[in-house]
């Protein structure tokens, strides 16, 4: 009996011994690495916790820890494993950044603005203090905050092309005019059909209306005969572009004849915003509403007529006979 308990007393020395080992944790420590390489993170996770057992190993392991939630979907888990971690550590960027993005992926900009701030004060014109909170800024609608950020970022970088097209777009959420030359800026750099027709949209608010129908001409001859994408996407459907285009042309004055053209080609090819049609035919800066709302009428009148008659021709046989028996 007693050479059992002598056993177990041994037994559960050498396990303690290993489990705090520098050299099994570093093992320990590697094992993990292969797995959370191959992505199998199940068992990264259950290898680093035991690598995290020893002095050594327990920081790398627990920063591994994080990344492993973030990776699988827990990015508050992940922001919290760092917050302990820069405790430990208060000036390390990656630490600092990791945080950061953990938070805003969780939704909390608030929590990311802080670290954000930490990372601008330690790196004042990096990447991350000013157009990833930027964009965090943006994201809360701060929009001056951003462009503060940015502007200062942008004359050190000037090629950064998603920091200028954010730019443009903060100066755009406050109605400035300056977002016009960041537009045309970027667009010289990237043709990013959602950035023209923002800025087409912006040239047309500005009553710069040739420069707007140019910019949707571009876009209709770009997207024309593509299939539609998703409207969350934000990009514009070309029978929303021809109907924008219209507008420009009715609004500019210049060429009436091309405008009923064009917003014929966009009621015949499915646009049917009403808000937008009545929003039209009832500007006073139009002098044809009277015309506007004769060519609507006339082609929804005509499609229904097509629709009828698609109606009529598709009717079963046995249909037919019994609407025409008496």
């Amino acid at each position: 009996m007693r050479l059992i308990a002598v056993s177990i007393c041994l037994a559960a020395s050498i396990f303690s011994c290993v489990s705090f080992d520098p050299v099994a944790a570093e093992e320990y420590y590697s094992i993990a690495t292969a797995y959370f390489e191959l992505e199998k993170y199940d068992e990264a996770e259950r290898w680093f916790t035991k690598a995290r057992r020893a002095d050594k190993t327990r920081n790398a392991s627990d920063y591994n820890l994080g990344r492993i939630a973030f990776e699988t979907g827990r990015p508050e888990d992940a922001a919290v494993i760092f917050e302990k971690l820069i405790t430990k550590d208060p000036d390390n960027l990656l630490l600092l950044r990791s945080a950061a993005y953990s938070w805003a992926k969780a939704g909390k900009a608030e929590k990311a603005l802080v670290y954000y701030a930490r990372i601008e004060a330690l790196l004042p014109l990096g990447k991350d203090s000013s157009f990833n909170h930027s964009l965090l800024l943006f994201s809360l609608e701060h929009y001056g905050d951003a462009i503060e950020k940015l502007q200062p970022y942008l004359d050190n970088a000037p090629d950064d092309l998603d920091a200028r097209v954010l730019l443009a777009r903060s100066q755009a959420a406050l109605d400035q005019p300056e977002a016009l030359d960041s537009y045309a800026i970027y667009l010289a750099k990237k043709d990013d059909v959602l950035a023209r027709y923002e800025y087409a949209g912006l040239c047309e608010s500005a009553e710069f209306y040739a420069l707007a129908v140019e910019n949707y001409d571009s876009l209709i001859k770009a997207l024309d005969g593509k299939p539609a994408t998703d409207a969350k996407s934000g990009t514009p459907t070309v029978p929303a572009l021809r109907f924008a285009k219209a507008r420009s042309l009715f609004l500019a004055g210049s060429d009436t004849e091309l405008a009923l053209e064009e917003l014929g080609k966009a009621l015949e090819a499915g646009y049917d915003d009403q808000v937008a049609l009545d929003g039209l035919s009832s500007d006073d800066r139009i002098e044809v509403s009277d015309r506007i709302i004769a060519l609507v009428e006339s082609i929804r009148a005509k499609k229904a007529e097509a629709a009828g008659e698609t109606r009529k021709d598709s009717a079963s046989p046995a249909q037919a006979e019994k609407k025409t028996t008496p």
